[in-house]
């Protein structure tokens, strides 16, 4: 590969992991892979935004000490949020994920291009490999905002892969396990190698709200405990206060890290009015978070079985994420599935590694434009340049901070995960969402035969069977098309991108629901409008295809809201289906709707904490109900009986308790 000098810079390519928790950044160029300095002498930064007074964003490290005195003004967790049809609340104002994550993603190239002196000539991005083509499509969207044109997507594990291999060489067939725990979530994914690179196998699994946080939090409630609950009786409404809350969960992350390397920790506590040490062996921690890691391996063994490969048929599982440094997760992963494990001194570091070189290995975009449409692309918000194309190429074996591999790669090499697409396939112009509508309506009428309508047609039937959460998919390769590239040059492929298809999809679909909505509704009514320019009312004796639709379908119809509480958060359906049960944390208390009437059937308190996940045991006689706070002072399990909607006990927890699985009694 051909590496460019563009006044007196050496040309380099991004890697970008925008993980739940933090961000991290790296580069390739000629001859190394290493990470960038985001903070201040650190490589990550925290995934969090901050509304300031005027309105603008800040990103970065700086976001931890405003969120001690304005903690309402502070964003997090927003990745995993994606897709998400309620905004983020700053500052009592309503702002989409889209838009958070664009201005995070836009402040890092601003800052990387500032050290570096030029842009990146290509960006990838990572993302979660349980995401679907909608999830994919909104990611998209927002790299477009930031001012990213053509950004490789690909996934987390995909990266974490391609790192692996870039120093150890996996032959074909051969498979490896992904194991990701950080610091707000764990995923597992199976992939396996093939003669195009590696491909996902089976169903990737994901767990939210488990990872590095958790095990901070604790190490605080530990913390509350040894000095007799004194954290509880804190008065949160003193500045004062919330700065050394503040400061405490700082030195509970160090703990933990501290940790990783040594057998025993002892880190100071400055409370108001109050100063002491606390003591913390490994052996008690690994206790705390013992339970959480046994959940992540049962997961891990779900996707095992998913992708039907044996633990023996494992060449290694990679153990990614910060918190896979603990060791404890090294051992009980090997223990229980009797296989090599591999983690990095800094797994943190491996899923950006390997989104660099991925990115290092595309084929060289193009120079022919002038300096300055490359420097304004990443000047502002929405003002996008043209972006360079690179195409697939598989996994390099070459050593990591080392000559990268530059063997010519297949002109038409299929990617090697077929369910992201690369840059190159990413057409010249966007068709516009009215005239995607407009083509979409047609085809439903049965009008412009061709190619292009049926391609239309398919994607409208595609979008309307789709879940309202997206699931875990492959897309099947488009047809083949080929067209002549600029100057006559050499034909590309050319293919929708998720976000088109999207679009597309949901005009076609709303076109079809019209018409049958109009074809139904229509032969009911004597009165019924038909359309004008010059269109004949078709005969009554000769039905058209569009009016033969079969018997009368019922219309969903959303019915009267039903007031539930101010602060709604988990629903738990019964299942008998007859009654929900909704956890509202702020007010303590779970609401209970009858689903036949609509209405509240009691109101339950809680009071030993806020509520969070419910789960109904498997004959709906018994609700679990996990509870726990924001200071990590709460952690208990509640048994109600739904007879009565009474709390019948309280189950102690030695840490946040997350969403419980209920077992069946074997007999």
């Amino acid at each position: 590969m051909g590496f460019r000098f563009r006044g007196g810079t050496v040309s380099y390519n991004l890697g970008v992991d925008l993980g739940t928790t933090f961000v991290t950044a790296a580069r390739a160029d000629t001859t190394t892979v290493g990470m960038f300095t985001l903070g201040d002498r650190s490589v990550v930064i925290p995934a969090a935004v901050y509304l300031r007074d005027d309105g603008t964003l800040a990103t970065g490290q700086a976001t931890g000490s405003l969120a001690v005195s304005s903690p309402d003004r502070v964003g997090r967790g927003f990745m995993s949020r994606l897709g998400d049809a309620m905004p983020v609340i700053l500052g009592g104002a309503p702002y989409p994920v889209t838009a958070l994550l664009s201005g995070l993603l836009q402040d890092l190239v601003q800052k990387v291009t500032k050290i570096q002196g030029e842009p990146p000539d290509r960006v990838v991005l990572t993302h979660p490999a349980r995401w679907g083509p909608f999830r994919r499509a909104l990611f998209d969207e927002a790299a477009h905002q930031a001012g990213l044109e053509n950004p490789r997507l690909v996934t987390e594990p995909e990266a974490a892969a391609a790192y692996y291999a870039a120093s150890r060489q996996l032959g074909d067939g051969e498979t490896i396990a992904v194991y990701d725990l950080g610091g707000g979530t764990f995923d597992a994914t199976v992939l396996r190698q093939q003669p195009g690179g590696v491909q996902i196998v089976g169903k990737p699994e994901r767990i939210e709200r488990l990872g590095g946080s958790d095990f901070d939090e604790a190490i605080l409630s530990y913390v509350n405990d040894t000095v007799g609950g004194s954290l509880t009786e804190l008065d949160t409404r003193h500045p004062q206060t919330l700065v050394a809350l503040a400061g405490l969960r700082q030195g509970c992350v160090l703990a933990k890290e501290a940790l990783s390397a040594d057998t025993e920790t002892t880190f100071p506590v400055f409370l108001p009015g109050r100063r002491f040490d606390v003591h913390l062996a490994r052996s008690d921690f690994e206790d705390m978070v013992r339970g959480s890691i046994e959940s992540t391996i049962r997961t891990l063994s779900r996707t095992l079985q998913s992708a039907q490969v044996e633990p023996a048929d494992l060449r290694a599982v990679l153990l990614v994420g910060g918190s896979s440094r603990i060791p404890l997760v090294a051992r009980m992963v090997s223990a229980e599935l009797g296989c090599c494990t591999v983690v990095d001194t800094h797994p943190q570091h491996v899923v950006a590694l390997g989104a660099a070189t991925l990115a290092s290995h595309a084929s060289p975009p193009q120079h022919d434009r002038p300096q300055h449409d490359r420097r304004q692309r990443y000047g502002r918000q929405h003002h996008r340049g043209h972006a360079s194309r690179g195409t697939t190429a598989p996994i390099p074996t070459a050593t990591v901070n080392a000559v990268l591999d530059a063997r010519p790669q297949q002109r038409d090499a299929q990617p090697p995960i077929p369910a992201q697409r690369p840059a190159d396939v990413i057409p010249t112009q966007r068709t516009p969402p009215q005239e995607a509508r407009a083509a979409a309506a047609r085809t439903a009428l049965g009008g412009g035969a061709g190619p292009d309508a049926a391609t239309m047609q398919t994607s409208a039937l595609m979008a309307k069977s789709r879940p309202a959460h997206p699931r875990p998919t492959v897309d099947t390769p488009l047809p083949d098309t080929r067209h002549v590239g600029p100057n006559g040059g050499r034909p590309r492929r050319f293919a929708l991108t998720d976000r088109e298809r999207v679009l597309i999809g949901t005009g076609a679909a709303v076109a079809l629901a019209g018409i049958i909505v109009l074809a139904i509704f229509g032969g009911r009514n004597d009165t019924q409008t038909w359309p004008p320019s010059g269109s004949t009312r078709p005969s009554t004796s000769a039905p058209t295809a569009v009016a033969a639709v079969g018997p009368e379908l019922a219309t969903p119809a959303l019915g009267v809201p039903v007031q539930v509480g101010r602060t709604p958060s988990f629903v738990a359906v019964s299942p008998d289906g007859g009654h929900a049960y909704i956890a509202n944390g702020d007010a303590r208390v779970i609401t209970v709707g009858d689903t036949a009437i609509d209405q509240v059937a009691a109101t339950i308190p809680i009071a030993a904490g806020p509520p969070q996940f419910l789960t109904f045991t498997p004959d709906g006689r018994t609700l679990y109900v996990t509870i726990f706070n924001d200071q990590g002072t709460i952690n208990v399990i509640d048994v109600l009986d739904t007879a009565s909607n009474a709390v019948i006990a309280t189950i102690p927890q030695p840490a946040r308790p997350l969403h419980p699985t209920v077992t069946p009694r074997k007999p």
